[in-house]
């Protein structure tokens, strides 16, 4: 990967990966934080930032 934000398309070291899928987003620390992703859970809206989902989906791969 070329280091490059998805969200504010700057060059960038470091960058974390967050795999949704077959999307791939690449974000820096700063829009990590607050850029947001939403999605309908049982009707409900759920949003979160992308730094959130990273991180909660980090902490389930280290307790499976």
């Amino acid at each position: 990967m070329p280091n490059r934000c998805t969200f504010c398309n700057i060059s960038r070291i470091p960058t974390n990966h967050l795999i949704l899928g077959k999307d791939w987003i690449e974000f820096c620390e700063s829009c990590g934080d607050s850029q947001m992703l939403s999605r309908i859970d049982e009707g409900n809206l759920e949003t979160k930032t992308v730094k959130e989902v990273f991180d909660s989906l980090a902490e389930e791969r280290t307790q499976a």
